[in-house]
């Protein structure tokens, strides 16, 4: 029996807050790894480098230079771990939740909505193997969300890569983007964000729902495990697109940015990345992100699944009592 819109809404909504509070931490020590190889490339160009134990910050100097040591980056996703904790405290690796929860509501409710209703609409059937119903669904829906949640999506980054930024400032960070690329500006990293979210969808949504069609009654452990392996597959071949996309959004508000520039093509920065760094630099927080990745997907599909199937009964004994 189908369920009502509303309560495909709640069902995503669940999946959305559990997942975002238990994988935040990952996808803070993601965008801080990926970050400081912007920080690496412009720090020769500033007065000064300080040190504060997490990453390294361009800025002035107090008077007493031994505040500043020589700068360090995180060596991997453990070291970026220990050294968070240690220096900062663990409540740093939920650092831009708030805004996280502001953007997974309504882009869960959005993505997941369309999903469903696309699928039936390019006649997929439960059951059946199908590979073009899921991957087309999955791409508009993706295409839909992203455009609308990329403004949100920016300013998260934007939190999430230095310490010093605070909630009080997004204000000024809105405004100073404005002024410098104009509305267009909120909208820095769309390009980069849908190469690697719009094949992302595709993979994941055929893996998802070719993994799910091999039982005809899945159980939550069979679903949370398609849902797994199809995140992590998914996760690392769009990765490099993901590591453009923090360079793109976190250069928007930088004191040295250029409206007039003109930027590379998403394409030019990767061949530029593995020119300069190798091709490893592509792939910087691989393991943070499948971390984050694969439970997160298995979490969020596995909620979503459960509640509509609470719903569905719910909704059949409702019928038979009427």
């Amino acid at each position: 029996m189908e369920i009502t819109t509303s309560q495909q809404i709640i069902s995503s909504c669940t999946g959305a807050i559990v997942t975002s509070i238990l994988m935040t931490p990952f996808d803070v020590i993601k965008v801080r790894l990926q970050a400081q190889s912007r920080s690496a490339r412009t720090s020769t160009e500033q007065c000064m480098i300080c040190f504060d134990g997490l990453m390294d910050h361009v800025r002035v100097c107090p008077i007493d230079k031994k505040a500043c040591r020589a700068p360090k980056n995180f060596s991997s996703t453990s070291d970026a771990l220990v050294r968070i904790v240690r220096y900062e405290g663990a409540a740093a690796l939920w650092g831009g939740l708030p805004a996280t929860m502001f953007m997974a509501v309504p882009a869960t409710i959005i993505y997941f909505t369309c999903y469903d209703h696309l699928k039936i609409m390019y006649g997929f059937k439960a059951g059946e193997t199908n590979i073009y119903s899921p991957v087309l669904s999955g791409m508009t829906a993706r295409v839909i969300t992203s455009t609308c949640i990329s403004p949100l999506e920016m300013l998260r980054v934007k939190l999430q890569s230095r310490k010093e930024f605070r909630y009080r400032e997004l204000g000024n960070i809105v405004k100073t983007g404005l002024k410098q690329g104009g509305v267009r500006s909120l909208w820095q990293g769309l390009g980069p964000s849908l190469l690697r979210d719009v094949p992302f969808s595709a993979f994941y949504w055929f893996g998802y729902e070719y993994l799910r069609s091999k039982n005809r009654n899945p159980t939550l452990q069979h679903i949370f495990l398609s849902g797994c392996t199809s995140g992590a597959i998914a996760g690392v071949l769009t990765l490099p697109f993901d590591v453009v996309k923090t360079h793109r959004q976190i250069e928007l508000g930088e004191s040295n940015f250029d409206p007039n520039k003109r930027y590379p093509s998403t394409f030019s920065l990767l061949f530029k990345l593995q020119q300069e760094q190798g091709t490893k630099a592509l792939f910087t927080g691989i393991t943070a992100r499948v971390a984050k990745i694969a439970p997160a997907c298995a979490i969020m599909i596995t909620s979503y699944e459960y509640g509509k199937t609470y719903f569905q009964q719910r909704n059949e004994k409702a019928m038979l009592r009427t």
